[in-house]
């Protein structure tokens, strides 16, 4: 496995996991996890099309 694929897994898992913490942020009514999880949330999609454009050129 690629270090390209690897970030992109590992980018996959860690917003996954951001989806989990929304949920039980939820659950148990705690603001701040919640307010984090939800900033992972917006975040990681941005940052993850972004590394896609940027690293285009490394699977040449």
């Amino acid at each position: 496995m690629s270090l390209r694929s690897f970030h992109i897994v590992f980018v996959t898992v860690v917003a996954i996991f951001c989806a989990l913490l929304t949920l039980w942020g939820l659950w148990k009514d705690e603001v701040g996890i919640l307010i984090t999880a939800i900033c992972g949330l917006l975040l990681l999609p941005v940052y993850g099309i972004y590394f896609l454009k940027k690293s285009k050129h490394l699977d040449q």
